[in-house]
């Protein structure tokens, strides 16, 4: 997949739940770069860039940058994303991905990827406006703040989730912000402002985890599976929790190979 040219870039498209990402092999390139490509009108357009690296430690490592050039936490979808890449272009050994947060397992099953995650703590409850808006902290790879709402579809996503985003009461550096709706047991709905994108996406990988959590935490204590409705589509979350901590979680979904091309550098 790595371009014999240097100035041409190969690339593949691939989503999960409507979370789409550049993906290449190619390590030959800069931040510039990377947010031009990303951009939907002057680009191939994304909601992140992917440079997959060969590793010792795993499989394949994934390197994973936002739309604005910045590098992220981990990235759920676009690990799911980088495993269905690997697993047509690699010879997988391990079934381990290595990310910006450490070793992962994971396991494909037909048209389903499922991705193992790190450890949760319990969220931290927020009062983080003057309306008493009451939201959930959650580090799941990445930082997310999960607001439960009864009127998700009334929900300005991309202002409040602005306002939260930048709310360092809530986390120094930031954080993805997360739109929570039950819709029965063991299943919910939820639409996320994501930073670096700046902006709603039609789903969230490490959201629909710590949304998961979040559920667990304040409605169904001894839930140990959470169907997530995105924008996008489907994420199905495994969990269990233990003397507070919540463990041995799995995010599941479908992604899907879109295209692929080259564009000069």
């Amino acid at each position: 997949m790595v371009s014999t040219r240097d100035d041409v870039l190969l690339f593949s498209k691939y989503q999960s739940a409507g979370n789409d990402f550049i993906i290449t092999e190619d390590e030959t390139i800069d931040r510039n770069f990377i947010t031009r490509v990303c951009d939907r009108r002057f680009g191939i357009g994304s909601d992140g860039f992917i440079i997959i690296k060969k590793c010792d430690e795993a499989d394949f490592y994934t390197e994973f940058y936002n739309p604005d050039g910045s590098t992220d936490t981990l990235c759920g979808n676009g690990s799911l994303c980088s495993i269905l890449f690997a697993s047509t272009h690699f010879n997988l050994g391990s079934n381990t991905l290595k990310a910006s947060d450490g070793i992962h397992n994971f396991i494909i099953n037909g048209n389903l990827v499922k991705l193992s995650m790190s450890d949760c703590n319990t969220p931290t409850a927020f009062i983080a406006n003057s309306n008493r808006t009451l939201g959930y902290f959650v580090n799941s790879g990445s930082p997310h703040f999960v607001v439960p709402t009864e009127n998700l579809d009334d929900i300005d996503v991309t202002g409040a989730g602005r306002y939260y985003r930048y709310n360092n009461i809530i986390n120094e550096t930031g954080c993805n912000v997360d739109f929570m709706e039950i819709l029965s047991d063991n299943e919910i709905r939820i639409r996320t402002y994501e930073r670096g994108v700046e902006d709603e996406t039609f789903s969230c990988g490490t959201g629909s985890v710590a949304s998961a959590v979040a559920y667990c935490h304040t409605v169904n204590p001894a839930a140990e599976f959470v169907k997530i409705h995105n924008k996008g589509g489907l994420h199905y979350v495994s969990l269990k929790k233990f003397d507070g901590l919540y463990s041995n979680i799995f995010l599941e979904g479908n992604p899907s190979f879109v295209f692929s091309g080259k564009i000069p550098k």
